[in-house]
């Protein structure tokens, strides 16, 4: 399932790739290589070329493409492969989390109103970090643990109220699971004391 940055709802808009490339997805060019390969690259007016990964629509390519709109990762000429392996990993933990926050909304009764279309604004706004701490997702593997502490989780600033983009924030899975009982008053405190008393031993 594939999403686009100008609609909500994956493949419903009725439009051909090339009507959403050349009205909708701005600043995108297509190009053909000398071994006759489609590829595509973003140019925001005379800046630099950024090239795109290769794969048209997928989840990885539109969340590169609303990072270089927000200007939230620097344009070059490739970015490495790893760099959109998180990307992508990042965006499908995202959409499963959605589905799992809307799910417990509607038990809980309490509004949801977030979107694929807010977590790639989110997250590049956030240059693919946790809101809190600046840490990158997926910044390192851990092996033996059910959830993956480095992971994207959605973070309600207050526990009780909604999923709502004013409410919520995303941050990473180890952090939303210190933050989800006491909130960030007594885990800043908690974690201050700890740098405090591990610098003086």
């Amino acid at each position: 399932m594939t999403y686009h940055p100008d609609c909500a709802e994956p493949d419903r808009c009725g439009e051909t790739e090339e009507e959403r490339s050349g009205r909708r997805m701005r600043h995108l060019r297509q190009e053909v290589t000398r071994h006759g390969r489609a590829v595509w690259y973003f140019r925001r007016g005379n800046g630099p070329r950024l090239r795109m990964p290769d794969e048209y629509g997928s989840d990885i390519f539109l969340a590169a493409y609303a990072a270089a709109c927000a200007a939230a990762i620097q344009p070059r000429r490739t970015m490495h492969r790893k760099h959109w392996k998180m990307v992508g990993r990042t965006m499908d933990s995202i959409e499963r989390c959605l589905k799992a926050s809307r799910f417990r909304a509607k038990k809980s009764a309490v509004e949801f109103s977030l979107s694929m279309e807010w977590a790639f604004d989110t997250l590049s706004a956030q240059d693919m970090r946790c809101a809190v701490t600046g840490l990158p997702f997926y910044s390192s593997e851990v092996e033996g643990s059910w959830h993956h502490p480095y992971s994207p989780s959605l973070d309600r600033v207050i526990p009780r109220g909604g999923y709502t983009p004013e409410n919520t924030r995303i941050v990473l899975y180890a952090v939303n699971s210190m933050l989800s009982d006491w909130g960030e008053d007594i885990f800043a405190k908690i974690a201050g004391a700890y740098l405090k008393r591990r610098e003086e031993i």
